[in-house]
C-alpha cells in the first residue's frame, strides 16, 4: 500500500492534516490523518520548503525577526509522500477510506 496522491494539506499549530488516497482507493474516496511536525522531524524528513532567497525580509528587520509563519509555507509533497509511505509501513494504522 502506497500514497498515491495528496489531496490536500492543512497546518495548524504543530500539526499537519492531510487528505489522500493509496493505489488501491478509487477516485470517491479520501482518507485523512493528522501528523504531529515533531514526528515528521524524528523520521529524518524535511517537508518545509525554505524560501528561495530572503528578498521578501524588510530592509529594516534581520532575519532572525522573521518565523516560518511570515511566508507562504510550501510543503514538499515528494517528502510527505516518502514519510507517510514508511509511516504507515511502520505503524499499519492506516486511515479508513470514506466517500468524498
Amino acid at each position: 500500500m502506497e500514497i498515491r496522491e495528496i489531496f490536500e494539506t492543512n497546518l495548524s499549530s504543530n500539526n499537519l492534516e492531510v487528505k489522500f488516497r493509496m493505489n488501491e482507493d478509487s477516485d470517491e474516496v479520501i482518507r485523512t490523518h493528522t501528523f504531529d511536525i515533531d514526528e515528521i522531524v524524528e523520521y529524518g524528513y524535511e517537508i518545509f520548503k525554505s524560501p528561495d532567497d530572503l528578498d521578501e525580509l524588510d530592509e529594516d528587520s534581520s532575519e532572525e525577526e522573521y518565523e516560518l509563519n511570515d511566508w507562504d509555507i510550501d510543503i514538499d509533497e515528494t517528502e510527505l509522500t516518502s514519510f507517510m509511505n514508511e509511516y504507515f509501513s511502520i505503524n499499519e494504522n492506516i486511515p479508513d477510506a470514506e466517500i468524498y
